[in-house]
């Protein structure tokens, strides 16, 4: 047949005159292009033919095993085979959806919403379903927080949920969004004591109840390191955070993910046993709280230590520390581009003064300090980068226990009861140091104080103490706590600094019928704070007969701080007193009283600037 079609384009061609060379080259094209039409045809029919032989062996099988019959049957029903698509094609079906997907792509163009294609998954989410102990964990670790313990819930996806736009699939019992944000520059926090350290610690691991509230990351190495060099008051820290997030989950109250066969083992353990040790147990190995919201990306901090003295004279100066921070750390991440000669000596004088430790929780920022080329490594390995947290007791309830046929209401009272007890067991092995909750500064129940410089509003007295500790100038706070809204006084703040009132400050307990408490912030205090006619309700540190001896107020001053737990005094100028000076600590002062003819003074922790000699041992 080919040869009598070239024959034939041959006559056409020599009767237009065409030489003979150009009738060669033309068969030789024309021979090319009718092969490689056989080629294609040939490896359609054999597409076609392994199509047949595939789909003719699955039923097969299928005929010996009747559960394999119903399962394939329904599968061809949802997604037809190549071979019933090829067939469509041919007899020019229209309406139809031809995606030829052969193997797993990890595509999310390739995706098919409606079947049971390959989806991917969100990196590192398993840490979702864990437990966390607050007492344990610290944000600060370099890499994985020691906070978190074995896992609650399963990780499940078997109901075949997935997000909207079909790239991810999703487990049960969560809600999880992608939400790419990062930012190369800094934000920056001071903590001067405890309190605030481990309030700004709280951002990240924010432990909503339980129990444990003043004892948080108590039990962990790094937190007790970062502590004791503000155990004296000698240093300030400051944290500066850049943070890239990935993707959040957020737990689904009414549809909790189901418990691991784990975690179902313990629960009927508890059920079955009243004693102490094994809810103690249950702790150390589930954790105090549940995640509830837990954010997913990467978070630089740098934790740089200043001295109290430095802090102070910045200070004054009218410095803001924490702005001398970001700059720092946008500079180490970026290079100083974009910034201005100022900007760069507030660098240059902060670094100056500090000590810095670097902190990486997943992908650090690329040295550019691009956002962009951040988000990109960051996607690869998410973690955990903040939380909520809720008190496990709150899953021993009915709606989430009624099914198991545990008595979970005496459970969760007994847990409840055993988180004191938690803190106690630790303190006994060594583990941590106190359970005392932490305390923003000296509380002085049943106490206002006299004379204030400035007063804004607050809904409660914890606000007030925030407010008061952001204020430079606030050194100490009052708010009435049982007023009611026709008083003046009502959900107001009252702030205090002998130096912004040319009365000074004194306190008083004699409140009528309201109730108020004030708060000094010890650590704000420079060198001392003194309160005219005022005197301390408590107990006293010297002993009477020692009291009786002093006859003067720079023996009492030197007396109390040479006492490493005097934190006041107070001395009467009362001839008819035999116990002129009193000196106490901390937790023996309970508030404070009017008295015309004592002055008390609390002095700063901070006791490198105070003299070390007796007074009389001057006088010369």
């Amino acid at each position: 047949m080919n040869s009598v079609f070239v024959f034939t384009v041959e006559r056409h061609i020599r009767s237009k005159g065409h030489s003979k060379n150009q009738i060669d080259n033309d068969r030789k094209q024309r021979l090319t292009t009718g092969k490689k039409v056989l080629l294609g045809l040939l490896f359609s029919v054999m597409v076609v033919c392994l199509s047949v032989f595939a789909t003719f062996k699955v039923q097969t099988t299928s005929a010996d095993n009747p559960t394999l019959k119903f399962k394939r049957e329904k599968q061809v029903t949802e997604n037809p085979t190549i071979t019933e698509q090829l067939k469509n094609v041919v007899a020019g079906k229209k309406g139809q959806d031809f995606n030829f997907n052969i193997g797993m792509r990890n595509d999310f163009r390739m995706q098919d919403c409606k079947g049971t294609n390959f989806k991917q998954t969100f990196p590192g989410i398993d840490y979702a379903f864990f437990g966390y102990n607050i007492l344990r964990g610290y944000p600060l670790s370099n890499g994985h927080d020691p906070g978190f313990t074995f896992p609650i819930f399963k990780t499940d996806y078997s109901e075949g949920k997935q997000t909207s736009d079909c790239r991810y699939s999703i487990p049960h019992g969560l809600v999880v969004v992608p939400d790419v944000s990062c930012i190369t520059s800094f934000t920056s926090s001071t903590a001067r004591n405890k309190y605030e350290f481990s309030k700004s610690l709280s951002y990240t691991a924010n432990a909503k109840g339980g129990g444990f509230f003043g004892v948080s990351f108590s039990a962990s190495y790094g937190y007790k390191t970062s502590t004791s060099e503000m155990s004296a008051g000698e240093n300030v820290k400051i944290l500066s955070t850049a943070k890239c997030i990935y993707y959040y989950t957020e737990l689904i109250r009414e549809n909790i993910p189901r418990f691991t066969q784990q975690f179902l083992t313990w629960v009927r353990k508890l059920d079955k046993s009243d004693d102490p040790q094994t809810y103690l147990d249950f702790f150390h190995r589930y954790g105090t709280h549940y995640q509830t919201y837990t954010t997913f990306g990467a978070r630089l901090t740098y934790e740089h230590t200043m001295k109290s003295s430095d802090f102070q004279k910045k200070t004054e100066k009218g410095t803001n520390v924490a702005v001398q921070a970001s700059y720092s750390g946008l500079f180490s991440v970026s290079g100083g581009f974009n910034m201005d000669t100022n900007q760069k000596k507030d660098i240059s004088e902060f670094a100056s003064s500090v000590t810095t430790r670097t902190v990486t929780v997943g992908a650090p920022p690329p040295s550019n300090g691009d956002a962009m080329t951040w988000a990109s490594s960051v996607k690869e390995s998410p973690v955990p980068m903040q939380y909520e947290l809720s008190p496990i007791h709150t899953l021993f309830s009915e709606e989430y226990m009624g099914a198991l046929g545990v008595n979970h209401k005496k459970i969760a009272d007994k847990m409840r009861n055993a988180t004191s007890d938690y803190c106690k067991y630790l303190l006994k092995r060594g583990i941590v140091d106190s359970c005392d909750p932490l305390k923003p500064g000296l509380m002085l129940e049943y106490t206002s104080l006299a004379y204030f410089y400035n007063n804004v509003p607050a809904k409660s007295i914890s606000e007030c103490i925030d407010l008061c500790e952001n204020e430079k100038d606030c050194i100490a706070m009052a708010y009435c706590t049982e007023c009611n809204n026709k008083y003046n006084s009502f959900h107001v703040c009252y702030m205090y600094n002998p130096k912004n009132n040319p009365k000074g400050m004194s306190g008083n307990s004699k409140l009528g019928s309201q109730r108020w408490d004030s708060v000094i912030f010890t650590f704000k205090i420079e060198y001392y704070l003194q309160l005219e006619h005022t005197a301390v309700r408590g107990i006293s540190r010297l002993p009477a007969t020692k009291s009786m001896r002093v006859t003067d107020s720079a023996e009492c001053k030197w007396l109390c701080r040479r006492d490493s737990f005097c934190v006041a005094y107070t001395f009467c100028k009362c001839p008819k007193r035999k116990n002129k000076c009193l000196t106490y600590a901390e937790h023996r002062i309970h508030g404070l009283k009017n008295d015309k003819e004592s002055t008390t003074v609390f002095i700063t922790r901070n006791r490198r600037h105070l003299m070390v000699k007796p007074p009389w041992k001057n006088e010369n």
